[in-house]
Protein backbone atom coordinates (compact mmCIF):
# COMPACT_ATOMS: atom_id res chain seq x y z
CA UNK A 1 0.00 0.00 0.00
CA UNK A 2 3.08 2.37 0.91
CA UNK A 3 4.67 1.80 -2.60
CA UNK A 4 1.11 2.49 -4.33
CA UNK A 5 1.31 6.09 -2.45
CA UNK A 6 4.87 6.21 -3.37
CA UNK A 7 5.03 5.32 -6.97
CA UNK A 8 1.69 7.35 -7.81
CA UNK A 9 2.86 10.29 -6.14
CA UNK A 10 5.75 10.37 -8.68
CA UNK A 11 2.75 10.01 -11.36
CA UNK A 12 0.75 12.77 -9.81
CA UNK A 13 3.59 14.90 -9.83
CA UNK A 14 4.68 14.36 -13.44
CA UNK A 15 1.07 14.60 -14.74
CA UNK A 16 0.83 17.84 -12.62
CA UNK A 17 4.36 19.10 -14.00
CA UNK A 18 2.59 18.01 -17.58
CA UNK A 19 -0.35 20.28 -16.92
CA UNK A 20 1.23 23.35 -15.82
CA UNK A 21 3.83 22.98 -18.78
CA UNK A 22 1.06 22.82 -21.14
CA UNK A 23 -0.95 25.61 -19.65
CA UNK A 24 2.58 27.98 -19.97
CA UNK A 25 3.19 26.22 -23.84
CA UNK A 26 0.00 26.47 -25.21
CA UNK A 27 -1.30 30.12 -23.66
CA UNK A 28 1.50 31.75 -23.07
CA UNK A 29 1.16 34.38 -25.87
CA UNK A 30 -2.29 35.44 -23.80
CA UNK A 31 -0.58 35.63 -20.64
CA UNK A 32 1.49 38.65 -19.31
CA UNK A 33 4.44 36.97 -18.14
CA UNK A 34 3.56 36.84 -14.59
CA UNK A 35 3.58 32.96 -12.98
CA UNK A 36 -0.18 33.59 -11.41
CA UNK A 37 -1.54 35.46 -14.46
CA UNK A 38 -2.66 31.94 -16.30
CA UNK A 39 -6.56 31.97 -17.21
CA UNK A 40 -7.09 28.53 -17.89
CA UNK A 41 -8.29 25.49 -15.60
CA UNK A 42 -4.46 23.98 -15.91
CA UNK A 43 -2.80 26.16 -14.00
CA UNK A 44 -4.68 24.81 -10.30
CA UNK A 45 -5.08 21.53 -11.38
CA UNK A 46 -1.26 21.49 -11.85
CA UNK A 47 -0.12 22.97 -8.94
CA UNK A 48 -3.22 20.57 -6.94
CA UNK A 49 -1.21 17.70 -8.54
CA UNK A 50 2.20 18.74 -8.05
CA UNK A 51 1.24 19.46 -4.18
CA UNK A 52 -0.81 15.92 -3.74
CA UNK A 53 1.83 14.04 -5.38
CA UNK A 54 4.79 15.67 -3.44
CA UNK A 55 2.28 14.69 -0.08
CA UNK A 56 1.98 10.89 -0.84
CA UNK A 57 5.57 10.94 -2.15
CA UNK A 58 6.84 12.28 1.16
CA UNK A 59 3.84 10.38 3.39
CA UNK A 60 5.40 7.35 1.43
CA UNK A 61 8.91 7.91 2.44
CA UNK A 62 8.21 8.57 5.89
CA UNK A 63 6.29 5.59 6.76
CA UNK A 64 9.46 3.46 4.87
CA UNK A 65 11.79 4.85 7.33
CA UNK A 66 9.56 4.76 10.24
CA UNK A 67 9.44 0.88 9.55
CA UNK A 68 12.95 0.14 8.62
CA UNK A 69 13.95 2.34 12.09
CA UNK A 70 11.47 0.04 13.96
CA UNK A 71 13.55 -3.35 12.40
Amino acid sequence: MVKIFFFGGFVLVGVGIAMLATDHLAFSAEITGTFVSSRTILFPLGIAAVLIGGIAVLAGTVVEVVRSQRR
